[in-house]
């Protein structure tokens, strides 16, 4: 599944659409490592209810979390034609039980909106209108957010980030750009970031309001405002790619540096954030390394100014 590629930097993707009780959802098929029927599973001891169980999948144990249960569908499991995405992100190998598998779509992120107010309560990070569907809309889940919900290790990692570290850097000075779209993301990232003295922070929630403000600055306003930029992937509006081909092509803004920090972070989007001229990448929830990248890529291109 992993091996459908897209162009760097064109701002499409493709997802998986898939049904729950009759409602249309989807994930980027970049996260997807198969589809495959409900696997028989095994219960373990003092489960969080929502994992089903475990199956061995090539000899890993994968745990089966029941993705209706979480969206609050009265959709029943049946062991003859449920199916289980099987997702990579994060670091971690996941597999979410839906009702069936539809299909993979190709669309732009600029037909992917933010959630209305009305979705605060659900798993969402955007909504896709799809051309000439514009009545039948996808909602694209928060895989991510389910998973911190149910494992709170970002939490954890904030309180685990080693502040002690010698730098040379005045990371109080340093004026950080980050582009994202989860709320969560940005509350944990940001307490991180703070507690390691990265407290300048300017928070964009997706690409297109990261370029409008980017397109403001000037060669005389440039580093007066931002000093790095760190972005998401996944975005509604724009992706991270499409932003960053944009920076790195703009004779101006080039010399801005950028970390891509993901969850989609694996080999071939590494590759795809070098092609595009991303200066770093890195992997959420990783937060102890992304900071180590803005010391580095701050004092490098300190130096090169």
């Amino acid at each position: 599944m992993t091996d459908i590629l897209l162009e760097s930097g064109t701002n499409e993707l493709e997802i998986v659409e898939f049904y729950i009780d009759n409602v249309r959802y989807g994930v980027n098929v970049t996260k997807v490592e198969e589809v495959r029927m409900m696997p028989e599973v095994r219960k373990m001891p003092e489960n969080i209810e929502e994992i089903i169980g475990f199956f061995d999948l090539r000899g890993d144990v994968i745990p089966v979390i029941n993705l209706p249960k979480i969206l609050r569908s009265k959709s029943e499991i049946n062991d003859a034609t449920s199916q289980v995405i099987v997702m990579h992100f994060n670091q971690r190998i996941v597999g979410f039980l839906v009702e069936r598998v539809i299909k993979i779509i190709r669309l732009s992120w600029a037909n992917i909106i933010s959630p209305p107010i009305s979705f605060d309560s659900h798993p969402v990070i955007g909504v896709i209108v799809e051309p000439k569907r514009e009545h039948d809309l996808i909602q694209l889940i928060d895989f991510e957010k389910i998973m911190e919900d149910i494992s709170p290790t970002f939490q954890e990692l904030v309180e685990a980030i080693d502040t002690t570290e010698e730098t040379t850097i005045d990371r109080k000075a340093q004026k950080v750009w980050l582009a994202e779209d989860s709320k969560m993301i940005q509350s944990v990232v940001g307490q991180g970031l703070t507690a390691a003295g990265y407290e300048n922070q300017t928070w964009f929630n997706n690409g297109a309001d990261a370029w409008n403000a980017i397109e403001q600055l000037t060669e005389e306003t440039l580093f007066d405002e931002v000093d790095i930029l760190v972005s998401d992937i996944e975005m509604p509006q724009m992706d991270g790619l499409h932003l960053v081909k944009r920076i790195k092509e703009d004779p101006l803004f080039r010399q801005l540096p950028v970390v891509m920090f993901s969850s989609l972070i694996n080999e071939s989007t590494a590759h795809k954030c070098k092609s595009v001229g991303a200066d770093a990448q890195t992997s959420k929830p990783e937060v102890t390394e992304l900071i180590v990248l803005l010391d580095e890529l701050i004092q490098k291109y300190a130096l090169e100014r």
